[in-house]
């Protein structure tokens, strides 16, 4: 939770850093399961694991952009 925070360069925790944290323990916790029971966990708590995806794509923005700036500065 607090990495996150972070990351958005904030200084305290809020929900969606909650809903964050909980959506990745779920996704390990489904991984361990058999298929049927990974299928039944995956319905019940659809929100919190499609609310990890969004941030896929956010972290994914910022690491593309860091890259970038180190490129440019390690190319001048």
């Amino acid at each position: 939770m607090i990495a996150n925070a972070r990351m958005h360069l904030r200084e305290y925790v809020n929900n969606d850093d909650v809903d964050l944290a909980i959506s990745v323990m779920l996704q390990s916790f489904i991984q361990s399961q058999k298929y049927s029971v990974a299928r039944i966990i995956q319905k019940k708590f659809s929100h919190y694991i499609r609310f990890r995806e969004e941030n896929h794509i956010l972290l994914k923005q910022i690491l593309d952009k860091l890259m970038n700036e180190k490129v440019k500065i390690f190319h001048i």
